[in-house]
């Protein structure tokens, strides 16, 4: 038997299109140089006079991680080179009287040619680096990290403060003629707060340098591109996602040797994204028609490495990608997907969010304990593609199982049967139609939101081992003469109301069975109307069910049918229409 593992699944929507940002919400830009197969990465450790700092027994070995950290995530294909700048082993010092203070007056009166005061304290100590160790000394050199001051609110732009930028602040010449453009590398000025803090702002604003745009800060560990250090608890460096080494091209979705292309009914294995061979990656396309709109799954397991052991769980990650890979999102995250662009959903509570049904982005959004198993068009998050209009794609990866060494699920294309895993909801935005076996697994609820509309194929039945909720205007129609169509084993909950109540009818002339509680099951069924069956509400060996402000008619046998059974039955109407 397969052994299965705890595992999570996060779903992250990216959409083609950019809202309007100020500099003072998102700390980095885009070069979208340094691909090359090898870059010479230069530190220089620098501060201002006010600066009380001791300069720290591990600044030597910060490059080593660094160096490492990109070989792992891309495979091996890029190697840095590193460089280390100090004055006699410590600090460059700006000159007497160059605090803090002075750089941002400096910046106010003439602030041409800067990015913020920083830009300016940046340009002194290269200046001071090249005096010490002469212009040649920058002539092979790609990128440059400055480990600098923190210099508070105001230091790299009017307003806020931030660990680290994915600038230089200025562009800068040295005496051969070789100029670093203000993105040819990055600054951290929390060396103070320790190694791992570094380890982190190092890596994060080298790909910004490498081409790589912010995500938003509530991303969390899933990406080390997140708009916000994750290291508090000292966590080091987090890792870079599917998305960030598709971006950069170390791993090439059109390359079938390591991404699985799936535009039908398929089963898919994956190696965890690391894996230097094998597949790491689907792209699952709901529509193989529009070749531009994929999921990207990737199986992301923490014992991998020292980085993805930042995740909190092994589990999928999902990216719902449309148009270029190059989408600008920095910093879009909010409520709703459709209008900001971008959205980690999760699997929340309905009530707790009724307009959207998704996530708001908090720290608690991410992985799930749970280890959902299953990503449906009815699931939350959900495989539906929001556009002008929520487009429902009846897209489902499904049997999502591992067994700690690799992740296997199934995509079904056209999912309306089989076993719903994890809580779902039937919204009221499309059609939710049944095809075939329809169960409802123990321990999972479905809820049908307002006015959903409830589609029962010929040949369809629904069996609820777990709780089915419905809520006001739910509109169940059902294909007659198929037996036995909803059956109750759990809980059945129908909360109508007097004004919309929920209708149960057929989709054709004819009758349907009606709904059926079996041993032990609790119905609670408000305010609805039941019509076309051959008995309304049939009970065996249950005393849980109530039903109450009901109308029950054109029936052909009973509008209610107890067997060994009890019921509390309320404020109905019942009628067979004879």
């Amino acid at each position: 038997m397969k052994a299965t593992v705890k595992f999570s699944l996060l779903v992250i929507f990216l959409y083609f299109g950019k809202p309007a940002y100020s500099d003072s919400q998102c700390a980095g830009g885009i070069s979208g140089s340094g691909l090359a197969a090898q870059n010479t990465v230069l530190f220089v450790w620098a501060k201002t006079v006010d600066d009380p700092s001791t300069f720290p027994s591990w600044a030597n070995t910060l490059p080593s991680t660094f160096v490492n950290f990109y070989q792992v995530m891309s495979y091996n294909q890029h190697s840095i080179t590193t460089k280390v700048a100090t004055k006699n082993g410590e600090f460059f010092v700006a000159d007497a009287g160059h605090d803090v203070i002075y750089y941002k007056n400096l910046y106010q009166q003439s602030p041409a040619g800067y990015d913020g005061p920083y830009g300016i304290f940046v340009e002194e100590m290269l200046v001071k680096v090249e005096a010490e160790y002469g212009a040649a000394y920058f002539d092979d050199v790609d990128a440059i990290m400055m480990m600098i001051t923190d210099g508070g609110t105001g230091w790299y732009y009017p307003t806020g403060n931030y660990g680290g930028v994915g600038n230089l602040g200025v562009n800068y010449t040295t005496g051969n003629g070789k100029t670093f453009f203000s993105q040819s590398g990055g600054v951290n000025n929390e060396f103070a707060h320790g190694e791992k803090t570094s380890e982190w702002i190092i890596c994060h604003e080298y790909g910004h340098f490498l081409g790589l745009l912010d995500l938003p800060k509530n991303f969390g560990t899933y990406s080390l591109m997140q708009n916000n250090k994750v290291n508090e608890a000292d966590e080091g460096v987090t890792p870079l996602s599917v998305k960030d080494v598709m971006d950069l091209g170390w791993l090439d979705v059109n390359d079938g040797t390591r991404v699985q292309t799936v535009t039908a009914n398929a089963s898919v294995t994956l190696q965890p994204l690391r894996s230097s061979s094998g597949i790491v990656a689907a792209k699952v396309f709901p529509d193989p028609n529009s070749p531009s709109q994929y999921f990207l799954i990737a199986y992301h397991q923490r014992s991998t490495n020292p980085y993805d052991g930042t995740y909190p769980d092994d589990g999928l990650l999902v990216w719902q990608i449309s148009g270029i890979s190059y989408t600008d999102i920095e910093c879009g995250v909010g409520l709703d997907p459709i209008t900001y662009g971008f959205n980690k959903d999760h699997l929340d509570l309905y009530d707790s969010d009724p307009a959207n049904y998704h996530g708001e982005g908090l720290a608690s959004d991410f992985f799930k304990p749970s280890g959902p198993n299953q990503f449906t068009q009815w699931s939350n998050p959900n495989t539906d593609l929001p556009g002008s209009s929520v487009l429902p794609t009846n897209l489902a990866v499904t049997n999502i199982t591992s067994n700690g060494t690799i992740m296997t699920f199934d995509v079904v294309y056209n999912f309306a049967s089989g076993a719903i895993t994890v809580d779902s909801w039937w919204r009221n935005t499309n059609d939710n139609i049944l095809n075939g076996l329809v169960t409802v697994n123990e321990g999972v609820t479905v809820t049908a939101l307002p006015n959903a509309k409830v589609w029962f194929d010929p040949g369809s039945r629904l069996e609820v081992y777990g709780t089915l909720t419905m809520h006001e205007g739910v509109w169940n129609r059902i294909w007659p003469n198929d037996g036995i169509v909803l059956k109750v084993f759990g809980s059945l909950n129908v909360l109508g109301t007097s004004t919309v109540p929920i209708i149960f009818e057929t989709r054709a002339s004819g009758n349907w069975t009606g709904i059926r509680f079996k041993n032990n099951s609790v119905g609670n069924i408000n305010w609805a109307t039941i019509r076309d069956a051959n008995r309304g509400v049939w009970v065996d060996l249950s005393d849980n069910i109530t039903v109450d402000n009901c109308t029950i008619e054109n029936f052909t046998e009973y509008g209610v049918y107890l067997n060994a059974s009890s019921a509390t039955i309320q404020n109905c109407e019942i009628n067979n229409g004879v």
